[in-house]
């Protein structure tokens, strides 16, 4: 009884409303659909229903340029800019008698691909687990860092516009992988995570900036690793496995050259003992030469 009794209220109200208003709609009903019932662009609210002052002066904002909501901005501003105050009344009079529709909550399947944390997974073998790690001992920690600063630090390694601390190929590799919206889910997430205060004692990050010549090797493989491979979705713990294997081939050449030399020296002859210093027998015959003396 109630759905009847709104549905003859809105009919009576749509019956009612200006010839001018609902022509005028027509042109909107394109986005909006025919009775105001449709997302436009899949972003917008309905508007069905909505309060006759509000869509006017929604519209008066969208036609004075000051209003850009979900970036329909510019859009919009050329619709309204069509209308005078005595349309924009006919129509929003009309969107007003439309039976309001009630928007249904459409629970959506967990997209994995944008979980922050499970994409920041990749990140943290160098940043650390909590993000409270300097990646390779140089880098600041990112824990808590601005998610829009984030965003544009990425945006900056997809492009090879960013070299800090010589990670531009590492990073980029990385980075490039990452869609928009995955990039924001993991900016996101970065910022979330609680920031830890880094040891301020200057001596001790003099200590802790010091870059060993393992490390120093490390990013020299790293990086050329990453600038040859043709895989781009190798992540730093297939380069990191792959650094493990060359230093085991790097200190296995060691030892072989070590043992080597060793062999070379064990296999040389021992001096024999009737073998004298020449330098030390006079000559026959001669008289020992007296050292000169500046006394």
């Amino acid at each position: 009884m109630k759905k009847t009794l709104l549905f003859l209220l809105s009919s009576v109200a749509i019956a009612s409303a200006s010839p001018m208003g609902i022509e005028i709609f027509k042109q909107c009903g394109t986005c909006h659909g025919d009775k105001g019932q449709k997302h436009s662009l899949n972003v917008t609210h309905y508007i069905a229903g909505m309060d006759k002052d509000d869509v006017i002066e929604i519209l008066h904002e969208y036609k004075a340029g000051t209003r850009n909501k979900y970036g329909l901005g510019s859009m919009m501003k050329g619709q309204a800019a069509k209308l005078s105050d005595e349309q924009m009344d006919a129509v929003a009079s009309y969107i007003e008698s439309l039976p309001v529709v009630v928007e249904k909550v459409v629970i959506k399947k967990e997209d994995t691909t944008l979980d922050g944390k499970k994409i920041f997974k990749k990140c943290a073998v160098c940043h650390g687990v909590d993000a409270n790690k300097r990646s390779l001992n140089v880098s600041k920690f990112i824990a808590g860092m601005d998610k829009d600063h984030i965003i544009e630090t990425l945006h900056g390694y997809q492009a090879g516009k960013i070299n800090q601390y010589g990670f531009g190929s590492m990073m980029k590799g990385q980075a490039k992988k990452l869609t928009e919206k995955q990039l924001e889910a993991v900016a996101l997430y970065v910022e979330s995570l609680e920031r830890k205060s880094e040891d301020t004692d200057s001596k001790k990050m003099e200590e802790k900036k010091k870059i060993t010549q393992e490390e120093i090797e490390y990013n020299k493989f790293l990086k050329e690793h990453f600038d040859k491979s043709t895989n781009p979705n190798e992540t730093y713990e297939e380069g990191k496995r792959r650094w493990a294997e060359e230093k085991k081939k790097r200190e296995a050449e060691a030892n072989a050259t070590k043992e080597k030399s060793e062999k070379v020296k064990e296999q040389k002859p021992a001096a024999s003992a009737t073998e004298v210093n020449l330098d030390t027998i006079e000559t026959a015959g001669e008289e020992p030469k007296e050292e000169s003396s500046w006394f």
